[in-house]
């Protein structure tokens, strides 16, 4: 039986994070899966066998993206690259016809053991799997590679997307976006949820989970777990630490993403075990984690930064939003006068 193929397409521009080579090593320990750097960003370290690299400028990715389309693609950012993702297999298709299968990651995560978790033999029975921006593949086909394209009701979305410079979060949930459009169309979508997503807006790690609505105009609301929690990578592997109940519970995971933080590494060369906490990399020693560690996350609890400042921020837009049609006409009159 032919082996089985997938790779990850991973454009990025600017300056790769601190702990690259960490992503690079994780994704070394999984051989059976590719990945295809699309950057001109010069090699900060060697990279594995299955990782290479696809040397474009910004200004010639853009103008692939641009030749792909018939109306004019609003593409300044590299962060609006994230609408794009469900048309990378369509965009970059003549890199990738030996593949199965292929998807898209970002590189602020660290993959444990995906073959278990994503096993070929189940992967295939699937056209999508994942629901979230940061991993997600799909079956290399004509049909699947051109899905992002299809109309709901008469709405082409992809064009009203692809035509603004506004984040729409077409790769994940909001109105009428890549998963509500393999749903409509009656594809076998697997909602993989089997990893660590570390919500942003805090200082202690906890992990997030996105409702998943079905209908057509809809977005999930983010659910965020009450208990402290830490991570780490194991020889290969990933684990969720949550501590409850006075006890330790850990559970292997096929990555941890921590989305928007800086993690901080240490001086010295990392092992093999790595703890992660907030914000940083350390060496793991034992088979615990120290409980200097836990009073610290409850010391976050107490004063909680992140939190406060994400609180504030939906305060103000609250206010904004309450406000604007007392604001509007009044500002109408000022500019009047």
């Amino acid at each position: 039986m032919k082996q089985m193929k997938v790779v990850f397409i991973v454009p990025y521009y600017g300056a790769f994070p601190n702990y690259f080579a960490l992503f690079l090593k994780t994704c070394a320990k999984n051989p059976d899966y590719h990945w295809l750097i699309v950057s001109d960003i010069k090699k900060p370290c060697p990279y594995p066998d299955n990782v290479r690299q696809l040397e474009l400028t910004w200004d010639a990715l853009k103008a692939l993206v641009k030749s792909k389309f018939a109306f004019p693609v609003s593409l300044e950012k590299p962060y609006k690259l994230c609408d794009f993702k469900p048309a990378y297999g369509y965009i970059f298709e003549q890199y990738i016809k030996e593949y199965d299968y292929w998807g898209h990651c970002d590189i602020d995560l660290l993959f444990g053991d995906l073959k278990r978790f994503l096993p070929f033999e189940k992967i295939q029975e699937f056209d999508k799997i994942g629901h979230l921006g940061h991993m997600t593949l799909y079956r290399n086909s004509e049909e699947i590679n051109r899905m992002f394209a299809r109309p709901i009701d008469g709405v082409l979305r992809y064009q009203e997307v692809f035509s603004t410079e506004a984040s729409c979060v077409f790769d994940e949930w909001d109105w009428i976006s890549i998963n509500h459009l393999f749903l409509h169309g009656k594809k076998k979508v697997w909602m993989f949820d089997s990893f660590f997503d570390v919500y942003p807006n805090d200082d202690n790690f906890r992990r997030v989970e996105r409702e998943r609505p079905t209908g057509n105009q809809s977005y999930g609301a983010d659910h965020v777990e009450k208990w402290t929690s830490f991570a780490s990578w194991e020889e290969g592997k990933a684990f969720q630490w949550r501590y409850r109940n006075g006890s330790w519970d850990k559970t292997e995971v096929a990555y941890v993403h921590f989305q928007k933080r800086n993690m901080q590494l240490p001086e010295e060369p990392l092992s093999e075990n790595i703890l992660c906490v907030p914000d940083a990399f350390l060496p793991l020693e034992g088979e615990t984690i120290p409980k200097a560690y836990l009073r610290k996350a409850r010391l976050h609890t107490l004063l909680n930064k992140k939190r406060i400042r994400w609180n504030v921020k939906k305060l103000l837009y609250w206010i904004i939003v309450k406000t604007s049609p007392i604001r509007h006409p009044f500002r109408r009159t000022q500019e009047k006068g």
